[in-house]
């Protein structure tokens, strides 16, 4: 779908691997760092749906605007595709020798193809041949490339780099000419970048990089310094706003003073779901107002659901920015905490002197999870000291939900991208997230989410726990039931045949990935803790370069320590006969409570449910409308949580 926004000077606002995921490419170990500035700045001059327009073709990440048109590439492969200024498909062309553009950019006269190697390819835009290459001497591969007219004494030259490294200056030979440590920009998640050499206050040098809430952030930096100035904006609030986007991931940029008459334009392409879109922004600055932002808010641990019988203190990080043009003398942060809605307690942060542009981390004191179960909420609000005027409120408040459960461990939020991540599509493999144990519990299974399997052949997967020894998972600690996975099912419960006790420490919970079935767990971007999610693939455990949560859930026992009740163990629990034809009978001896039954099949599907009344230890189940196979008989009352496998005939 095409979206033609020609508003000259109008404001426009809108609210608040790397492995592949599904054509896109993500970059590793990107921190969430969420900025939406919403300035005269951002006026969106040009929308368009590049996948839509190009017959549903998806898996495009290089823009550049090249003689009246917009070009596109496909980054896996040797394909270039040509639109019209106004995103009109125009054609396709394959260009041989060439091999996964991730970049383009011109000189006014060639134009030069970064591919993320040392390799730049010169093509003929008329002939569309390649005439040549430059192979670069940079520390850094070139997945972002753009040329900067004065650079080498007015000779000419490329800005490069590549996701969470340095940005690197070279010659049009190749040669390194000077160097931006990351530490200085800042930026992580590089993957387009554009030079501006035109626009008040420049050169700037425009990045679009993986961070931010959404994974699409532009942010300016200054140059030569390539320190962050207050020009940053978060595309994913205009995407989603006028493309229904659900997931954005930044692609490529280009800058161009040609493709809208009297302004200067700044194009990036978006790797979203379920479409790649190509948004123009206005980069006029003059018009910049002052702003205090929160750009994040995340625990300290990073959980999002906590087994009650792990509740500890947790710290809290809020990240702020001064998004103005002067120094502000401080910037508060006042937080509440919430339980099930009703305020439990405040207290006030600040950071002095905060020079424009300026950013940093604000850590709360403990705050205790010690309401119950149920859901707590941290809501935190920035805003200046009074000598100093906010014009941008609607950057100023970010809330942080997690819920005391009664068994469940998560770091999602439980909203997920349409995203699945896929450890491996040819080999079998695990893949595994850490979460620590504050005390000794007992873990029974594993709860996984997935995309919907379209796979013709149902394939097994099983839960996992391995030690972790503070750089990679180890010795395996246990092995789930293996559970058949259906056509079209997300969720699947992984029991272990016995309880597993775990002892106070960091443990990898997860789950095994079949050969040559590429199941994908669902993620969510909102919530990220770097170094905690492992696959293993290929003979080795690595660390994951997505940046996202998995929806890995380990599941505990609900330990209780009522006075009186029979702690009943799975020996104690008698389960016959087995195999049965129809009838099963459980006899849990002296136990005197209320107790649910589950009988469940290996695809993890509820077939039976039921709940037996106080003092009938002893009771019978009728199976016999059940087909024959394996299920499992899951019993849960107090102090009692039993699974049996049960054979029927």
């Amino acid at each position: 779908m095409i979206r033609p926004l020609l508003f000259a000077g109008a404001l426009i606002t809108f609210g608040v691997q790397a492995q592949n995921l599904n054509g896109a490419e993500a970059a590793p170990h990107v921190a969430n760092n969420s900025v939406s500035a919403n300035k005269t700045l951002w006026d969106v001059q040009y929308s368009f749906d590049a996948t839509t327009a190009a017959n549903n073709t998806v898996g495009q990440a290089a823009v550049a605007y090249v003689n009246g048109e917009i070009w596109t590439s496909m980054w896996q492969y040797d394909t270039i595709i040509r639109y019209s200024s106004t995103g009109s498909f125009i054609s396709k062309f394959v260009i041989a020798g060439l091999s996964g553009t991730r970049s383009i950019t011109s000189d006014g006269t060639s134009l030069y193809l970064g591919n993320a190697t040392n390799t730049i390819t010169i093509l003929n835009p008329s002939t569309q041949l390649i005439t040549g290459t430059i192979t670069s001497s940079a520390p850094v591969t070139s997945r972002f490339l753009t040329y900067d007219p004065t650079l080498d004494g007015g000779n000419g030259g490329f800005w490069t780099g590549n996701f969470n490294t340095d940005i690197v200056s070279i010659s049009m030979s190749g040669t390194v000419l000077s160097t931006i440590t990351a530490a200085t920009h800042t930026l992580s998640g590089m993957y387009g970048a554009a030079y501006d050499g035109t626009t008040s206050g420049g050169p700037y040098l425009w990045v679009y990089h993986q961070g931010g809430t959404a994974n699409c952030q532009i942010t300016a930096i200054q140059l030569p310094t390539g320190t962050p100035t207050v020009y940053t904006h978060d595309v994913f609030s205009d995407i989603s706003t006028l493309h229904g986007s659900t997931s954005g991931l930044a692609g490529g940029a280009f800058f161009s003073t040609n493709y809208f008459p009297g302004q200067n334009t700044l194009l990036v392409l978006t790797q979203g779901t379920p479409a790649n879109i190509v948004t123009a922004y206005d980069t006029d600055v003059s018009n910049l107002t002052d702003d205090v932002a929160i750009t994040a808010l995340r625990s300290t641990h990073g959980y999002t659901q906590i087994p009650s019988t792990q509740a500890f203190g947790e710290t809290y990080e809020i990240s702020y920015a001064n998004q103005s043009v002067n120094t502000i003398d401080t910037i508060f942060a006042n937080v509440e905490y919430y339980f099930n809605g009703g305020l439990v307690s405040s207290q006030t942060l600040s950071a002095l002197n905060v020079a424009s542009g300026g950013s940093g981390v604000l850590t709360t004191s403990t705050i205790p999870m010690n309401q119950g179960k149920g859901m707590y909420d941290l809501q935190v609000n920035v805003y200046p000291n009074a000598a100093f005027t906010d014009n941008a409120n609607t950057n100023d408040t970010l809330t942080y939900s997690f819920e005391l459960t009664d068994s469940t461990y998560a770091r999602d939020n439980g909203v997920f991208t349409a995203n699945g991540y896929t450890v491996s599509t040819t080999d079998s493999a695990y893949a595994v997230s850490l979460y620590e144990l504050f005390t000794q519990d007992t873990i029974i299974g594993i709860n996984i989410l997935l995309e919907p399997n379209t796979l013709p052949d149902a394939e097994n997967t099983f839960g996992l726990i391995y030690n972790y020894d503070g750089s990679l998972p180890s010795t395996e600690i246990a092995r789930g039931i293996p559970v058949t996975m259906s056509l079209g099912q997300s969720e699947y419960y992984l029991q272990f045949q016995n309880e597993v006790i775990l002892p106070t420490g960091t443990y990898a919970f997860g789950c095994f990935e079949p050969l040559n079935t590429g199941i994908s767990l669902l993620q969510s971007n909102d919530v990220y803790t770097p170094g905690t999610n492992y696959f293993y693939v290929s003979g080795a455990w690595s660390a994951s370069g997505i940046a996202t949560a998995r929806a890995i859930h380990p599941v505990f026992k609900h330990q209780m320590s009522g006075a009186g009740l029979k702690n009943i163990t799975l020996d104690n629990v008698l389960l016959y006969p087995n195999p049965t034809s129809g009838f099963v009978k459980i006899d849990l001896g002296d136990y005197a409570s209320n107790v649910s039954v589950q009988v469940v099949d290996l695809n993890g599907r509820i077939m039976l449910e039921k709940t037996i009344e106080v003092n009938a230890a002893l009771f019978e189940l009728n199976l016999q409308n059940l087909q024959a196979g394996t299920y499992f008989v899951h019993i849960t009352g107090d102090q009692l949580n039993a699974v049996k496998q049960l054979n029927k005939q």
